[in-house]
């Protein structure tokens, strides 16, 4: 008898969160996303389901590097695993996957995950990167018939079980700054260093080999980089260059290095010609020295997101019904950050109150850049529900209760004198006192006047009246009392 509960369908439901845009169910791919009931159908064995782990909004909170490699030719490459990247066994090869603590730009995801199969060796052509970029394929779920199931982690050449598994996973999810930490320096990937600080195609190009199609545009690349990394004997480079990667017997070096003899002009790669277009990584080779130069664009979108320093996010959520707008609070390490609805709008207002609280000038980047952070942050925000006197609202309130208390009076007549009259569980008061107790003695100044009078009906039941005072009207306000 399987023991597959909804708490632990839940709880996978939770760690693969993906697309609500289609899963995979069985063969098929259907729209929306996935179910727990789905996750309880899979768990039991009777029919599996698929996830695409990019959501619509272009973030994840997990990837999968999914090889053709077996369980008897990927042992050595286990061991080399760091503990966040687990290997999961499956019939048609090892899959290792990474959870991530908050949700994360699946570009960044994708790039890191490259980076990891270069670290452990993987041969080209032996492995897939999910997410996929721009792509909605879904990658087929662990754990199936989670009794006798043959794709499950092996962690320290241990068999897990789906709970070992659950528990695992949730304790070792990366943290953003851990992901973005990852680079070819603190992983130990050693390249040709030769070309470390040129063009990027280039290094692929060297590693997979130069195609007959577009040999002289890629030539030409590497003679203009070659040129500026060695002022003096680039020829030679060129001409080595020319013998040990493309082939002795290509003829349009001497061809190039007469083009490019002219020291006064400035030589461009021909990063839009085959077959450098099909292996470009602009954002690597702006940063490099030799690389191509950023537009002014380009450096905003490149530059460091304050954001991606945050560790953790908490929302605190008015509660229903009320105009207060939620806020959040970002911790960077140990210190708290609140922000409001328009510090998340605007990257102005934000830099200004984090110049005011932590002293730091902060660079402005792309919106788009800036809309993904603050939208995966806030979709990994634990939501906690507001204080009522944390809102303007609330704070209102309090002051209409202080303004009735402190002026209460027994007798309707003084209500003239800017009393407040108790009457059959209501109090009456003339418009201008309130207001100006409110806006002028005790200064909040969130509302206008006419917005206060409909907040007060709303949550006062506020009512305007004429009350009889001797022989006159006197008009005026009651709102209902409440505890």
């Amino acid at each position: 008898m399987s023991d597959v509960t909804p708490a632990i369908a839940e709880r996978m439901n939770r760690l693969f969160f993906g697309s609500d845009e289609s899963h995979g169910y069985g063969v098929d791919t259907f729209p929306g996303r996935v179910t727990v009931a789905q996750w309880m159908k899979h768990l039991s064995g009777e029919e599996t389901i698929g996830v695409n782990p990019r959501t619509e909004k272009g973030s994840c909170t997990w990837g999968v590097l999914k090889t053709s490699y077996t369980r008897a030719n990927i042992t050595k490459v286990c061991e080399k695993v760091p503990p966040s990247f687990i290997p999961v066994h499956g019939d048609k090869g090892v899959n290792i996957f990474l959870f991530l603590e908050v949700p994360c730009a699946a570009t960044l995801v994708h790039k890191k995950l490259l980076l990891m199969a270069e670290f452990l060796g993987l041969e080209k052509g032996s492995y897939e990167v999910y997410p996929k970029p721009g792509g909605m394929d879904w990658m087929l779920m662990p754990y199936f018939d989670h009794e006798q199931t043959s794709m499950f982690a092996v962690v320290e050449k241990v068999p897990y079980s789906v709970h070992e598994f659950l528990k695992y996973a949730t304790e070792y999810k990366m943290s953003l700054s851990d992901l973005t930490s990852l680079n070819e320096k603190t992983l130990g990937v050693r390249r040709d260093m030769a070309f470390a600080d040129g063009p990027p195609c280039i290094e692929r190009l060297i590693k997979e080999g130069f195609p007959e199609y577009g040999r002289y545009e890629a030539l030409f690349t590497a003679a203009v980089y070659l040129r500026q990394r060695h002022p003096h004997g680039w020829h030679e480079k060129v001409l080595e260059f020319n013998s040990r990667y493309i082939g002795a017997a290509y003829t349009d070096a001497a061809k190039i290095i007469r083009s490019l003899r002219w020291k006064t002009r400035k030589f461009r790669y021909k990063c839009l010609e085959l077959p450098m277009v099909d292996f470009c990584d602009k954002e690597t080779c702006c940063q490099r020295e030799y690389g191509i130069q950023p537009t002014r664009e380009e450096e905003t979108r490149m530059r460091h997101c304050v954001l991606d320093d945050v560790t953790a996010s908490i929302c605190y959520a008015p509660e229903a019904g009320s105009k207060d707008e939620p806020y959040w609070v970002f911790m960077f390490g140990e210190e708290a950050f609140e922000v409001t609805v328009d510090m998340a709008r605007r990257q102005d207002i934000f830099a200004r109150e984090f110049l005011r609280q932590f002293k730091r000038v902060l660079l402005p980047v792309s919106d788009k850049r800036w809309s993904q952070a603050i939208n995966g942050l806030m979709d990994a925000a634990e939501v906690r529900d507001m204080a009522f006197d944390a809102g303007a609202e609330g704070q209102l309130i309090l002051l209409v209760g202080e303004f009735c208390e402190s002026r209460s009076v027994t007798e309707k007549e003084k209500v003239m004198d800017g009393g407040v009259w108790e009457h059959e569980g209501r109090c009456y008061f003339k418009g201008q006192d309130l207001i100006h107790y409110v806006i002028r003695v005790r200064k909040l100044r969130s509302f206008k006047e006419d917005e206060i009078w409909i907040r007060l009906v709303r949550r006062c039941d506020a009512q305007y009246h004429t009350l009889e005072i001797g022989e006159r009207g006197v008009k005026c306000w009651s709102i209902m009392l409440t505890d």
